[in-house]
């Protein structure tokens, strides 16, 4: 499948009728919780429950996991149940140096060859929700060549800054916004793909929701987490570019071709003017706008980053299934 995902949905590790939806649940990719969500208290049932959704399910859909914290003292329990084939990647949480992610590489490495996988088979997206973890965000986004992605995280970092997640207005604070700018752009210099936001905590409030991941979109965010199905279709139609949009950008795009080869690069469209960053804006993807066309360094196939592909090898989870 594409390696886009513009929405992975979090399912408790602990819910057991919950997991056992997730089949039948069209989404691009699922984060199968360890952390936030699980009581201390059940933290090894919850292990138990993922391996087994990872043995039977792991084969067609994309499944993440989201570990405990490095220094939780649950780091090498979590990850010698869960690794293994049908794990497509782990959700580091609340990432504050590059030691972090080393220390998770270095057991990845070992229980890939203990599990008979091929080195990096499984991909990392390091957590961005303190402010330490922000001041160190350049060595984090280049600490290790599994790392294909980094997340946001709003609801520990608006904690860790003493700001409101969410205002009542649905104006984003300065500061949050800030905070984004500057994982978006440490992503792209770094050559890993366009990074995730993090969810949005209100179920019923689809317009906000929507307003929310249109303007991540527009920062450069590449997707979003979501918690509840029905904020996964309003974030994948957020995310995804409309059937109008990509045939504009198709018609650009031929125009474009057909001047270069008469000999200018340059070609007004429909009162548009397209030269070569234009056209190389649609080369990148299905010519189209927005993240679904984003890529990570140059020269780097679009969304996988400088690791290869989020999606990881040969799945075909189901999509979005929402109209663009």
């Amino acid at each position: 499948m594409s390696s886009f995902l513009p929405a992975m949905l979090y399912v408790p590790g602990d819910d057991e009728h919950k997991l056992g939806k997730i089949p039948q649940i069209a989404a691009p990719a699922f984060i199968l919780d360890l952390e936030d969500a699980v009581a201390l208290s059940s933290k090894a049932k919850a292990r138990q429950l993922v391996r087994g959704v990872l043995e039977r399910a792991g084969e067609n859909l994309v499944l993440w996991v989201r570990i405990n914290r490095v220094d939780s003292g649950f780091l090498l329990d979590d990850l010698e149940a869960i690794v293994g084939p049908g794990l497509d990647g782990i959700v580091i949480p609340k990432v504050e140096s590059s030691h972090d992610t080393s220390i998770v590489d270095s057991i990845l490495g070992v229980l890939e060859r203990r599990s008979g996988l091929a080195a990096e088979t499984i991909r990392t997206s390091a957590t961005i929700e303190t402010a330490r973890g922000l001041a160190n965000l350049r060595d984090v986004a280049r600490s290790s060549p599994r790392l294909g992605f980094l997340s946001f995280g709003p609801g520990d970092l608006s904690l860790d800054l003493h700001l409101d997640w969410t205002a009542e207005s649905g104006i984003e604070n300065p500061t949050m916004t800030a905070a984004k700018t500057q994982v978006v752009i440490e992503s792209r210099s770094a050559g890993l793909a366009q990074p995730h936001d993090g969810v949005f905590p209100h179920l019923g409030k689809a317009e906000q929701l929507r307003a929310e991941a249109l303007f991540a979109r527009s920062l450069g965010f590449g997707g979003k987490h979501a918690i509840h199905p029905d904020q996964g279709k309003i974030v994948c139609c957020a995310f995804r570019p409309s059937q109008s949009a990509v045939a504009e950008a198709q018609a650009q795009l031929a125009a474009f071709q057909a001047s270069e080869q008469a000999g200018e690069a340059r070609v007004r469209v429909g009162g548009k003017f397209v030269d070569y960053p234009v056209a190389g804006r649609w080369r990148r993807g299905p010519a189209a706008p927005g993240p679904a066309a984003a890529g990570g360094a140059p020269g780097t196939p679009a969304g996988t980053g400088r690791g290869g592909s989020l999606a990881g090898p040969a799945r075909s989870g189901p999509g979005c299934h929402v109209a663009g």
